[in-house]
C-alpha cells in the first residue's frame, strides 16, 4: 500500500490532497503516478502566480475589489476571463453544494490550467508590453484580481501553497490593510449577482480558440 507521508515528502501535501479529491468520484487503482496530477497542477499554479507577480511591476493600486473595473473600458480578453471566472465559480459552488468534490476540483483544474494559464496569460503578454499605458495598467489589474480570486477558490483544496502565494499578493495590494490576516478568513467569491457575465466576449474568444 502507499504511505501518504511518503507522497507528501516527495510531492507535497497539496499534491496529495488535490489528487485524492479529483480521484474521489471513481474507483481506481491508487498508484504513485496518480498523485502526479496534483503535483503538476501545484507547480502550474506556483509558476503562473510567479509570472503574474513579475508582470505587476510597480503597480500601486492593485486591488481585489470588483468595483474597480468598468466593463466598457476592458479589452476583449479581460472581459472574457472575468466572465469565465464568474461562470466557473458558480459551477464550483453548485458542485460543492451537491457534495461533488471531485467535479468541483476538476472544474477548477481546467479553468486555471486551460482558461487562465493557456489562454489569458498568453493573451495578456502583448497587452502588458503594449505602448498604450492604459491597456497595460488595465491588464495588470485584471491579472491581479483574477489570480487572487483563483487562490480563494483553490484554498479549500490546496491550503498550503495558496496561503503562501496569497500572502505575497497581499503585500502588493493597495488596500492590504482591509485584507484578512490569512486566506482562510477571506470570503468565498460568491456569484449570486454576476457583474462580469459577458456571453459576447465568451463567444468571440471561443471562435479564436476553435480556430
Amino acid at each position: 500500500s502507499i504511505d501518504p507521508l511518503e507522497v507528501i515528502e516527495e510531492m507535497g501535501a497539496d499534491a496529495l490532497r488535490y489528487s485524492l479529491v479529483m480521484l474521489s468520484a471513481q474507483d481506481v487503482f491508487l498508484s504513485r503516478e496518480k498523485f502526479e496530477v496534483g503535483r503538476n497542477f501545484a507547480n502550474k499554479v506556483w509558476n503562473a502566480c510567479r509570472f503574474v507577480l513579475m508582470q505587476l511591476g510597480d503597480l500601486k493600486d492593485a486591488s481585489a475589489d470588483p468595483g474597480q473595473f468598468k466593463q466598457s473600458e476592458l479589452s476583449l480578453p479581460s472581459r472574457w476571463i472575468l466572465s469565465r471566472l464568474e461562470e466557473r465559480t458558480a459551477a464550483v459552488e453548485k458542485h460543492l453544494g451537491q457534495f461533488g468534490l471531485a467535479q468541483a476540483a476538476s472544474d477548477l483544474y481546467h479553468f486555471v490550467w486551460d482558461d487562465f494559464c493557456d489562454w489569458y496569460i498568453e493573451l495578456a503578454k502583448p497587452m502588458i508590453q503594449s505602448a498604450d499605458p492604459s491597456l497595460k495598467l488595465q491588464t495588470q489589474k485584471v491579472l491581479f484580481y483574477v489570480t487572487e480570486k483563483i487562490l480563494r477558490l483553490l484554498q479549500p483544496f490546496m491550503p498550503f501553497i495558496t496561503e503562501e502565494i496569497w500572502q505575497t499578493f497581499k503585500q502588493k495590494a493597495s488596500d492590504a490593510k482591509a485584507w484578512p490576516e490569512t486566506l482562510m478568513f477571506a470570503g468565498w467569491p460568491h456569484t449570486e449577482n454576476p457583474v462580469f457575465r459577458d456571453t459576447a466576449a465568451q463567444k468571440a474568444i471561443g471562435l479564436l480558440q476553435d480556430a
